[in-house]
This record gives structure tokens, C-alpha cells and sequence, in this order.
């Protein structure tokens, strides 16, 4: 299948009366009028958006380019690529995706909407650095204020204490005041 070939019209289906009208907004709201005529498909009028616009199946979610290229899903896929051109699966998460793209640099592919491997893997490391170092003051942070409480609920018991000594002082020397 050569994406060469693979060109379609995408028509733009606009609200009925949003051209004439500045308070209705551009995008696609189904008609509802009993005499509407775009509900009903007299000629002269917009189109309704129907199943007969749709893509064809095959070529569903494919992207439009002008290289002959192989999609890639994951690592085995690059094993047996027989094109110069690759595009990565946009469900690919970021891990796999730096491993696909360090082999593909390895067997000289290039890789659409990717210009630059090398600075593409360059600030993805950046990016990985800064979001751990984040991670790492969030966490001393918590542990700071962990510490910080611990201490004021050992300061309390202490003060509690304290308090308590002294109440525990006062009664005994009025037992004893008492008792003489």
C-alpha cells in the first residue's frame, strides 16, 4: 500500500445559518426543524454530515505524507523494515519510544515529525532530569514536614509532662500541708 496515492477531501461541514448569524458558532450542530432544508437535502443548500463522507476504512487515523514510510508499533517492527521512512505510533509511551528511536538512528532511518533524533533525545533527557528533581525536593519537603511535626508532638509530650509534674508537686504538698 503506497501512502503516495492516498489523498481525500476533507469536507468542512459548518452550523446551518452560522455564516449569516454572528452568535452561532462555527462548528457541526445537527438540524432540527421540520422544514429545514439542510435536513431534508434540497439541492442549493449545505451539506449534512452523513456516512457517505467518511474515510475509507484502510486509511483511517493514516497521516497524510509525501514519503512511503512504515508505521511503528513497537521494537520488533524496525527489524524488518524495508523503507527509508518510519512514523511512531502515536499509543507508544515515552520509554519505548526513546529505544525505538536510538535503533533507528542506528540503522539510519529517518522518522517523520521527528527532524532531529539527536536534540528529540536531548531534551526528553532534560525534561526526565528536571521532572526527578522535582520529585526529589517534593519529597524532602514531605519528609521536612514530617520531621517538623514529629517534633512538635514530642514537644507537647514533653510540655505535657512538665505541666503534670508540676500538678502532681502541688497536690503533694498540700497532702502534706494537709496532714500536718
Amino acid at each position: 500500500m503506497e501512502n503516495q496515492n492516498i489523498t481525500r477531501k476533507k469536507r468542512k461541514f459548518v452550523r446551518y445559518k452560522s455564516v449569516n448569524q454572528v452568535k452561532l458558532i462555527g462548528g457541526w450542530r445537527r438540524t432540527r426543524g421540520m422544514h429545514n432544508k439542510v435536513r431534508l437535502k434540497k439541492k442549493g443548500h449545505p451539506h449534512k454530515v452523513s456516512i457517505g463522507y467518511g474515510t475509507k476504512k484502510e486509511f483511517k487515523n493514516f497521516y497524510n505524507s509525501e514519503f512511503d514510510y512504515k508505521l511503528i508499533n513497537n521494537l520488533n517492527d524496525l527489524n524488518n523494515v524495508d523503507k527509508k521512512y518510519i512514523m511512531i505510533s502515536r499509543k507508544i509511551g515515552l520509554k519505548k519510544k526513546i529505544e525505538i528511536l536510538k535503533k533507528a538512528k542506528e540503522l539510519n532511518l529517518n522518522v517523520i515529525k521527528i527532524k532531529d533524533i539527536d536534540a528529540f533525545l536531548k531534551n526528553i533527557h532534560e525534561e526526565i532530569t528536571k521532572i526527578k528533581e522535582t520529585k526529589k525536593k517534593k519529597e524532602a519537603k514531605k519528609e521536612l514536614t514530617k520531621k517538623k511535626a514529629e517534633e512538635k508532638s514530642k514537644e507537647k509530650k514533653v510540655e505535657q509532662t512538665e505541666e503534670e509534674k508540676s500538678e502532681k508537686d502541688k497536690e503533694d504538698k498540700k497532702k502534706a500541708l494537709e496532714g500536718k
